[in-house]
């Protein structure tokens, strides 16, 4: 679970909770989401399936579908046991309305039992009247047929007694679906009848790159690249780190190599201020906050939504793909951030994006919510 998905959804359950609502939180890793949701009474473990060897293996993106099929959807029998599983958590929390992230499964439960608004990244709430998903990364081959995952879905639906799916994105129909990001990262843009509403969470507003300012980097340490690309940078030019999951070898390494670390995720929108680009792996938390206050973006991708979100930004040309951890690739992609050209394209987007920004969606899409 990234961290943004905890952010967002604290910023969501504040607002609910100001309402006089109580608030369940129901997330994949509680442990990773301690740090936001540490004062909430009531978080939950949701259902996972963890592919098999095997199946990580064989396993590429190349639409949402695929996603979908890796998280159990590829067989209706592990759909099934998903669906139940969250059929014990609502009869636990007994909610009059859910609000699901990326949670396609849950969406199977609360079917005419319980109405759904849809939050989280466009990403993830693809249109429900498209026909087919529209692959989002041409040059990879698809690993789950989109019919066969529709029919999984219908079977567990029949079972239940209610009708089949026409189509995969008919699961996600909703009450209400709000796409909580900006909308230039929406790859059902063209598509889309929604609105997004941008981020609800607090970013930070546009600035100017201040002189001779450090870099910031935010990112996985199960990333093979993260570590040569932050010692590459380090070596010239002074910046500091945010590493998840770095081992105490692989950390001593960095401080070696002029890395300054941190031990707990940055504010990034106090850290940007100061920083002359960002180095993350493309995750729409970051991104927005990098966009909102006007700084480069050296990219990393890990998967499906972050090589588009990757994309998106190669295409502002307000940061770039950083294409090996090479030190001829990261020399070229330092010398870009640091450029003029790709630091005014992130300085236009900013302007772009600030007013597009909206302080007071989070409360508005509550109040949408609590209407229903």
């Amino acid at each position: 679970m990234g961290m943004w998905h905890s952010v967002l959804l604290k910023a969501l359950g504040d607002a609910f909770a100001a309402q006089g609502c109580e608030v369940s939180f129901v997330v994949a890793d509680p442990v990773a989401a301690r740090h936001y949701l540490a004062r909430s009474p009531r978080v939950f473990t949701a259902p996972s399936y963890r592919p098999t060897r095997e199946e990580a293996e064989r396993f590429s993106a190349r639409h949402f579908g695929d996603i979908m099929g890796a998280a159990g959807w590829h067989d209706p029998n592990v759909l099934a046991a998903l669906v139940n599983s969250w059929d014990a958590v609502i009869d636990a929390v007994k909610p009059d309305q859910v609000v699901a992230d990326h949670a396609p499964a849950l969406r199977l439960a609360c079917r005419d039992r319980v109405p759904v608004v849809g939050v989280g990244l466009a990403f993830t709430l693809p249109p429900p009247h498209l026909t087919h998903l529209p692959a989002l990364v041409e040059s990879a081959p698809e690993t789950h047929l989109e019919h066969e995952l529709a029919l999984n879905g219908s079977l567990v639906l029949e079972h239940r007694g209610y009708a089949p799916l026409n189509r995969l994105a008919q699961v996600f129909e909703s009450a209400l679906n709000a796409p909580t990001c900006l909308p230039e990262l929406d790859p059902y843009r063209q598509w889309r009848f929604d609105r997004c509403i941008g981020p609800v969470e607090a970013v930070g507003v546009p600035s100017e790159v201040p002189e001779d300012a450090p870099w910031i980097a935010y990112l996985s340490a199960d990333v093979p690249e993260t570590e040569q690309v932050l010692t590459q940078l380090a070596w010239r030019r002074p910046g500091l780190a945010f590493v998840r999951d770095l081992s105490a070898d692989a950390r001593q390494r960095l401080v070696d190599a002029g890395v300054h670390l941190v031990e707990h995720p940055m504010p990034l929108a106090d850290a940007l201020v100061q920083a002359a680009f960002i180095v993350h792996h493309g995750g729409a938390g970051t991104m927005h906050q990098a966009v909102a206050v006007g700084r480069p973006q050296l990219l990393l991708p890990r998967h499906l939504e972050q090589a588009y979100n990757a994309s998106v930004v190669s295409r502002m040309q307000a940061g770039t793909v950083v294409a090996s951890a090479g030190a001829a690739h990261v020399e070229t992609a330092l010398e870009q951030a640091l450029g003029a050209g790709m630091r005014d394209a992130a300085q236009k987007w900013a302007s772009v994006a600030s007013a597009q920004i909206d302080p007071g969606a989070g409360a508005r899409l509550v109040s949408q919510a609590l209407a229903l």
